[in-house]
């Protein structure tokens, strides 16, 4: 069954690829701790990525977890591991932060990431 889910995703990828972008979806961690300093250095690691994203329908926009300006992407798999709340995405010029991340896991195996960015 593996090899069925694994078809889709490279599917997902090639559609993201033709109809969507690349872009880069950067994690910040905190770093070591310096105590001779008394503070911690902040690690980013950048994880290049193949998305579309569109704005999310008015009717879904509720002013707390929704706002205006909210969009939703689709992520390819490929290549990358999950999405987290706080990552940061550069997609078309302007910097998003990953708000909710959802996997889409047929049989429990990664096909395709569903992300709401925020600016």
């Amino acid at each position: 069954m593996s090899e069925f889910y694994d078809e889709i995703a490279a599917t997902a990828d090639e559609i993201l690829a033709e109809f969507g972008a690349t872009s880069v979806l950067t994690r910040t961690v905190p770093g070591v701790y310096d105590s001779a300093t008394g503070t911690t250095t902040d690690v980013s690691t950048d994880f290049p990525c193949t998305m579309a994203s569109f704005p999310i329908e008015d009717k879904w926009i509720d002013g707390t977890r929704v706002l205006a300006g909210d969009e939703e992407a689709y992520l390819s798999v490929i290549g990358l591991g999950d999405p987290l709340p706080g990552d940061k995405i550069v997609w078309r010029g302007a910097t998003y932060s990953v708000v909710n991340a959802k996997v889409l896991a047929p049989s429990g195996q990664a096909v395709l990431y569903t992300l709401q960015l925020r600016r």
